[in-house]
């Protein structure tokens, strides 16, 4: 009796207790199972299309003061300053090793007629005064005759060092979109690859920006030997200056495709190649007048067009560092480290903080949209960890 009694109260109380229990892992489940609907698998996000940034991170969209703000300061925690400085210095010690290099190159394919007009009008944009014995003493004719002159073996290794001194440029510049963009360096024999690519392309384009800018600067003095048409000054100078930015245009654009460490499209760089095409030929069309002002004596010609010429490749980088700003701030949607990169190194190595500020979409996205931008060889590498 006491048995049936003990099986008659067991059996209902075993029976509530697991319906009870099924229930709440039903409920679980069913939880579980629309959280990870609405999570997208790692197959999709793979093959799915990388959406463009989006600028509401904390539920509204910023103003156009509160963007204005946080790309001065990701301009300014990415040092674009201090790297100008460092880029203008490189640029200094290799444009003329720059310069003889593309000339000793058009030698070998245009007449040397054609070469030797392109070193007189170079000789004659350096200042009499800072070119004489006593001052810069640079004829690029003579060095590029004397070049042509050698044996083969010791062209050969003349015009290696040449390019080397002047690809060391493009590395540095590698170095500065690292910071602004976010990627890894190349190695070093594909940074130096890239870097004699660059010279090619640096080699067709400049001559043709510079010249462009050249037409429309002395547009005056050019029509003047034309008919004296009305407004033919002034259409030589807006054409000269158009043309001028169109070739700078190509050359920013391939500049920051190329460059930079990443798969970058033409959508990812038009904005800023726009803007420093720009600067560039309004900054060209001011350069020249300081031509126009020889100093009295050579020693101190000499000082002036050097740091005239610092102070030329100090804007030419600020140009170039602030529309790879503009492209990684308004085409990546990446905004300022939490800290400039001193502090980013002091908390990581002294406090073992990873600080890394807000980006324009939320970190996954933004994770994305860099995983979209990385080289073939970082993408492998990443899927093999």
């Amino acid at each position: 009796m006491p048995s049936s009694v003990s099986s008659g109260r067991l059996l209902p109380a075993f029976g509530r207790a697991f319906l009870k229990n099924f229930a709440v892992f039903s409920v679980r489940a069913a939880t579980r199972e629309t959280g990870d609907a609405d999570r997208p698998s790692p197959q999709a996000r793979t093959d799915a299309p990388t959406a463009p940034p989006d600028d509401t991170p904390h539920g509204r969209r910023p103003s156009a003061i509160d963007q204005a703000k946080a790309f001065i300061e990701k301009f300014g925690r990415d040092w674009c300053t201090n790297f100008a400085g460092m880029l203008a210095y490189n640029f200094l010690g290799a444009i003329f090793p720059l310069i003889l290099g593309i000339l000793a190159l058009a030698a070998l394919f245009l007449p040397i007629s054609m070469v030797h007009a392109v070193g007189n009008q170079l000789n004659g944009a350096i200042p009499a005064a800072a070119n004489g014995s006593t001052g810069l003493n640079v004829d690029f004719n003579n060095v590029l005759d004397r070049f042509r002159s050698q044996s083969g073996l010791a062209a050969i290794i003349a015009f290696v060092l040449l390019l080397w001194t002047g690809s060391n440029l493009f590395g540095v510049m590698e170095n500065c979109f690292s910071i602004i963009f976010r990627p890894k360096n190349r190695g070093f024999v594909w940074q130096k690859l890239m870097s004699v690519l660059m010279i090619v392309i640096f080699a067709i384009l400049a001559p043709l920006a510079f010249a462009a800018s050249s037409i429309s600067g002395s547009y005056q003095r050019i029509s003047s030997g034309l008919l004296d048409i009305p407004g033919l000054g002034w259409v030589l100078a807006a054409g000269g200056y158009i043309i001028g930015v169109i070739v700078a245009f190509v050359l920013f654009w391939l500049i920051y495709m190329i460059v930079p460490n990443l798969e970058l499209g033409f959508g990812h760089a038009w904005r800023g190649a726009i803007v420093a095409a720009i600067l560039f030929e309004a900054a060209s069309l001011i350069f020249p007048v300081y031509t126009s002002h020889q100093g009295t004596n050579q020693f101190g010609s000499t000082v002036a067009l050097l740091g005239i010429l610092t102070f030329w490749f100090w804007i030419v980088s600020l140009i170039l560092l602030l529309g790879a700003e503009i492209n990684s701030f308004f085409a990546l949607g990446q905004r300022a480290t939490a800290d400039d990169l001193p502090g980013v190194v002091h908390g990581m190595k002294v406090h073992g903080e990873m600080r890394r500020g807000d980006d324009a979409s939320s970190p996954e996205a933004q994770e994305r949209v860099m995983e979209d931008a990385q080289p073939p060889d970082e993408k492998r590498r990443a899927a093999g960890a």
